[in-house]
């Protein structure tokens, strides 16, 4: 990665624009940045970490409106521009801070949200990709491939910070290394462990706890009180004594199924003997029952001889029952065609009492009247008719009045539909000109309601982020209280080491210490001392609390991030202020709607109008021939009229209408042919009557009957005739089934003394009472052993689950704390460290070789994983070796110049080692800031050096310093310097 230029507008120290083309230097490969102190030399670096990244590292927590310059209004922009290239490609980073400034509209003030904006190079134009702040540590994390924390220690080495890591303590300088190689997971992996372990041990309780609870549910159960020998809560013993007990109450059940076999087979026993005893009584009871039954029907047999007789009887009379209702039936025929004959002469009489009723010349009238009846029929018709054409005639006249009427008003509507249609057309305009604006007002209202939940959004957003500087305010409370509760457990701890270490103190033994065998006055142990795990405790309290703080930054870095971008997509404006700008809008926009549907009606209307004016002027036009049409209709139906008149006239005779004489006719008619009828019928009755008597007398004769009064008293009904055919047929039956009964096997050689039951019966009842008990017996001993049975499963069950996991939570136990670094991991260092410690074993590898160079080969860094004492954690503890002396000292023992040589060495080394980890990025633009004041001349000769070999391969390095040598050995230089206003600019300067 390359940095090529920085611009900075209204940027800490510069009111105006300054620009620093790092390109420039690229021939130079060192150049350096000098001016006076305070004059902005450390600025232009965080500039470039602030586009970057949003921070600057001397202001921790973010930078915000910190970066702006005093020297600006609140107008004025504040802006910083930086591009580089990467293997991706080259791009442009343009950043500015969220500031206070004056509102739009009104007074007071409002917040202008941060802007963030990523393009990258394609030919000579930019390709914006990224506008959102929200985005903009992800985007830039892609591109440059290092978060903010290692872009400090790899490319920008930032004053008095890169020497952090080599004076730190291992417990320091292992949160400098989680944060740059992101060893998350595996602390994440020790947490799971511990989970699990926690997690198994809490499952094996609940089964030791099972198997306490079912051991003396057992127990009770089977009145067995626990032996000695078994301990429920270890399990041990347990499986022995729950199979005795088993084994002991099957025995039970097995005698129980003995005993029982033994009263079963005596109760069957028993059973036959009742049973045979029940059959033979029964047998006896069953003969005397058929006695009596056949001495019944002796007692009824005249009755039913009697019987035999009346229904034959009633057979012979059915025979002839038909014949004499035939003969009835005629002679009732007779006697009604008598009376139809005199009442039908009677009214023919009374009709025409001179017209001759003999058989021929009553015909031949009949027949004269009938053919009259159809010309009187017709002309019926016609008189009906009559009153319609008398109506047809009124109706055309007054047709013909109302059409003449209708046109004249149709007339005087058209002229008034003409002058509504031009009101219409005159109005439209003015409406057209108010409809017109609706698709304006309605953008202008969607943009505007949208705006408006952004407005409120933030506001809700700006509440949220007070509770979260709350909540972060708190979390940093809590870093303190667990940082000094830690700071107090070590001191605890080291002020009891030396009772700690007396514990271990044996007669005649060498002192660990002192050596000696003597311990005259051991140390006691103080009764508040601390051991290991209250250490340990105390930094996992801290570490939680650590975590707790920087979540608590998190969120507030994302709110911060929201109330921006909803800031921005409010326009700067308040939600009071876009409230009543929605309410206008919404008006405007209500009075272009009205307008719409004010227009869509007019149009309507006048389209409305145009055809009803149409279709009247069409109608007028086509009057005339209407009207000829109706004069034509009145002169037919007057024509048809009179010529109805004249031909009824001769149809009535001498009666008042047509209707009156087709009436008298058809009386006629109707009287004549019922009395020719008649008299037919009556001479056809005399017939049947003769030929019934006849039959009856013919079947009277051969049934054997002297008259037909003597066949009717024989006749029965038929529901009579049937009871009794029923009444017979039982007695029959019940005779033939009481013989059969008596004829069969099992009815003969009987005892006359009935057989005794009581007996058999007493025997049968003790024999049952005897095998319930016995059956209830072998219940309760199956029972009992289901509950053992039960009981013994889910207690061996519990200890087999005990068993597995008492096996499994001692290896995830052991497991779990070998990587948090403790018992039984004799190095003390946690899985985590280990996976540091080899990060550090590499950087010191990288680091040395730039040491020894620089020092001439007297320093060199010494990784060691030895045990920490004091609880510490070990595997990350640096020395430096002097070989000068061949011993080992601690960087703190360092000079200051010595101290700025190992921190530089160290810091290119951990350059190295992180460019390799983000997958080999290249490296071509790196900056020192301060720090080379500590150095002699010759000293600062060897640094210079071994700098200078960096520029191998196109690097440029830049350099912070107002060392006066540095100014003569570095030609290529950028000067700061301030102005009388306070404000700085840069230049830049090549000496010699």
């Amino acid at each position: 990665m390359k940095i090529h230029q920085v611009t900075m507008t209204g940027f800490g120290p510069y009111r105006g624009t300054e620009t620093v083309d790092f390109d420039a230097f690229d021939d130079d490969g060192i150049f350096l940045i000098t001016g006076r102190t305070g004059a902005g030399k450390t600025s232009i670096l965080d500039a470039v970490t602030y586009a970057l990244f949003g921070s600057v590292p001397r202001y921790e927590g973010g930078a915000g409106e910190k970066v702006r310059s005093d020297h600006i209004g609140p107008t004025d922009p504040c802006r910083v521009v930086v591009e580089l290239s990467t293997a991706d490609g080259r791009f442009r980073v343009t950043r500015s801070p969220a500031h206070l400034r004056p509102k739009q509209r009104g007074s007071g003030t409002t917040t202008a949200p941060p802007t963030f904006e990523l393009a990258r190079q394609d030919g000579d134009d930019w390709e914006v990709v990224e506008s959102k702040t929200g985005n903009a540590e992800v985007r830039i994390e892609e591109i440059v491939r290092l978060t903010a924390k290692q872009f400090l220690q790899v490319i920008l080495l930032a004053q008095g910070q890169f020497q952090e890591f080599l004076v730190a303590t291992s417990d320091k300088r292992r949160e400098l290394l989680r944060m740059l190689f992101d060893t998350r997971r595996f602390s994440d992996y020790s947490e799971a462990l511990d989970e699990r372990a926690r997690t198994l041990g809490e499952r094996l309780a609940v089964s030791s706890a099972a198997i306490g609870t079912h051991t003396t549910s057992l127990a009770g159960e089977t009145q067995h009180e626990l032996p000695d020998t078994v301990d429920p809560v270890t399990g041990e013993g347990v499986g022995e004594w729950v199979d005795d007990v088993v084994a002991r109450h099957a025995e039970t059940v097995d005698d129980a199924v003995a005993q029982r076999r033994v009263t079963e087979a005596a109760l069957e026993t028993a059973r036959t003997t009742h049973d045979e005893a029940r059959t033979l009584r029964g047998r006896q009871d069953r003969r005397a029952d058929v006695l009596r039954r056949q001495a019944d029907l002796e007692l009824v047999r005249p009755e039913i001889d009697e019987a035999r007789i009346r229904l034959a009887e009633a057979r012979r009379a059915a025979h002839v029952w038909h014949r004499i209702e035939a003969a009835r039936d005629a002679l009732r025929a007779e006697q009604d065609a008598e009376q139809r004959h005199r009442t039908a002469d009677e009214r023919f009489r009374a009709l025409l009492p001179n017209e001759p009723t003999d058989a021929d010349a009553l015909s031949a009238s009949v027949q004269q009247w009938s053919e009259l009846l159809g010309s009187l029929r017709e002309s019926a018709e016609r008189e009906k008719a009559l009153d319609d054409l008398q109506q047809a005639v009124l109706d055309a006249s007054t047709a013909l009045a109302s059409f003449d009427e209708q046109v004249a008003e149709q007339t005087e509507a058209r002229a008034a539909l003409r002058a509504r249609r031009d009101e219409v057309r005159t109005s439209m305009p003015a409406l057209e000109q108010r409809a017109g604006g609706i698709v304006a007002a309605e953008q202008t209202l969607t943009a505007l309601r949208g705006r408006l939940e952004a407005a409120r959004s933030a506001d809700r957003t700006t509440v949220r982020i007070e509770q979260a500087e709350r909540r972060r305010l708190d979390a940093g409370r809590e870093v303190t209280r667990a940082s000094a509760r830690r700071d107090e457990v070590r001191a605890q701890q080291r002020a009891g080491f030396a009772g700690v270490l007396a514990q271990g103190l044996e007669p005649d033994e060498h002192c660990p210490v002192c050596g000696s065998t003597s311990h005259p006055s051991p140390a006691a142990l103080a009764a508040d001392h601390v051991d290991e795990g209250d250490v340990d405790r105390a930094e996992a309290d801290f570490e939680v609390a650590m975590r707790a703080s920087f979540a608590a930054d998190g969120d507030l870095k994302e709110l911060v991030n929201r109330l921006t971008t909803e800031r921005e997509a409010a326009g700067d404006e308040t939600s009071e202020t876009l409230t009543a700008l929605v309410a206008d809008a919404e008006l405007a926009a209500h009075d272009a709607t009205e307008a719409v549907a004010e227009l869509h009606l007019a149009q309507q209307s006048l389209e409305q109008l145009t055809a009803d004016v149409d279709a009247l002027t069409e109608q007028i036009s086509s009057a005339q021939q209407r009207r000829a049409t109706l004069v034509a209709e009145e002169a037919a139906a007057t024509r048809s009229r009179d010529e109805a008149v004249r031909s009824l006239t001769a149809a009535r005779g001498d009666h008042d209408s047509v209707a009156e004489r087709l009436a008298a006719v058809t009386a006629h008619v109707r009287a004549g042919r019922a009395l020719i009828e008649s008299t037919a019928a009556l001479a056809e009755s005399a017939e049947h009557i003769e030929a019934a008597h006849q039959l009856l007398a013919a079947a009277l004769v051969e049934h054997e009957f002297d008259d037909a009064a003597t066949a009717e008293a024989a006749r029965l009904s038929s529901r009579e005739q049937s009871d009794l055919e029923t009444r017979l047929a039982d007695h029959d039956g019940e005779a033939r089934a009481v013989a059969t009964t008596l004829a069969s096997a099992d009815l003969h050689d009987l005892p006359d003394e009935p057989v005794d039951l009581e007996g058999p019966r007493a025997v049968l009842a003790a024999a049952d009472a005897a095998d319930k008990q016995a059956v209830a017996a072998e219940s309760t001993a199956r029972q009992r052993l289901a509950t053992v049975d039960r009981l013994a499963t889910q207690i061996r069950e519990a200890l087999a689950a005990a068993g597995g996991l008492r096996d499994e939570h001692a290896v995830v136990h052991r497991l779990a704390s070998t990587v948090r670094g403790q018992t039984p991991n004799t190095m003390k260092m946690a899985l985590e460290t280990f996976a540091l410690a080899a990060e550090l074993e590499e950087i010191v590898r990288a680091a040395n070789s730039r040491l020894i160079e620089m020092t001439g080969g007297r320093y060199e860094f010494l990784h060691s994983d030895a045990l920490a004492g004091r609880g510490a954690q070990s595997g990350l503890a640096l020395d430096v070796l002097d070989a000068y002396t061949g011993e080992t000292r601690p960087p703190q023992s360092l000079s200051g110049g010595e101290k700025f040589q190992a921190s530089l060495a160290l810091a290119l080394g951990l350059a190295e080692v992180l460019t390799n980890r983000a997958g080999g990025i290249r490296l071509d633009t790196l900056f020192i800031d301060e720090g080379f004041g500590s150095l002699d001349a010759d000293t600062l000769e060897t640094t210079m050096t071994t700098l200078d070999n960096l520029r191998e391969g196109g690097r440029t390095i830049g350099l912070i310093s107002h060392v006066e040598a540095m100014k003569e050995s570095i030609p290529a230089q950028l000067f700061v310097d301030r102005t009388e206003g306070g404000w700085s600019t840069i230049r830049t300067s090549r000496q010699g």
